[in-house]
């Protein structure tokens, strides 16, 4: 009962922490609307076994996009979850070409756990590319994405059978999604 209070209450965090954050895509969907289904991928791939990463899941953008101090999120949600959180979070300060670039070049070096939140984030954001994507966002950029997201989870193959199924659909979804129906 206690772990199921601790994802509740780390789902409200993320929640309030997100409150004003849309997704990028043409139905502005509320952003928690995304961390609610990186964590469902992870409870599922591990089939729940693993509370703290679900939560992290939850929690996953709260440094990057919300600057909540690590500190705090390993004071109510413990060291394990705030470590799990840091080691998925780009550095900000770093132009948005060198964080990408970076994601490419480190994703080998994650450990597991690490390696399957990516999985599961990447495969939401790419769903929502098929769903949603950002008006502004050319077909050219969107290819460029697709191509990027793929380069960053060869690295974190070897995770999660189950969860790199999900990502080759949800990418090959996002490539078909570029092409009208014949």
């Amino acid at each position: 009962m206690r772990e199921w209070t601790r994802v509740l209450k780390a789902a409200d965090a993320a929640a309030r922490w997100h409150v004003h954050q849309r997704r990028k895509g043409a139905a502005k969907e509320p952003y928690i609307n995304h961390l609610l289904e990186v964590a469902t991928l992870v409870a599922e791939a591990t089939e729940g076994k693993d509370v703290n990463l679900v939560i992290a899941a939850l929690l996953h953008d709260a440094i990057e996009d919300c600057e909540v101090p690590h500190e705090l999120i390993a004071e109510i949600f413990g060291t394990d979850v705030a470590d799990l959180v840091a080691e998925v979070t780009d550095d900000k300060q770093l132009p948005r070409e060198d964080r990408k670039r970076l994601q490419s070049e480190t994703a080998h070096k994650k450990t597991v756990r690490a390696k399957i939140l990516k999985l599961a984030d990447k495969t939401s954001n790419l769903r929502a590319l098929v769903t949603s994507p950002a008006p502004e966002w050319s077909v050219r950029r969107r290819m460029e994405y697709i191509a990027w997201a793929r380069k960053v989870v060869e690295g974190l193959r070897g995770a999660n059978a189950s969860l790199e199924k999900e990502f080759d659909d949800a990418a090959d979804a996002a490539e078909r999604s570029l092409v009208p129906p014949i």
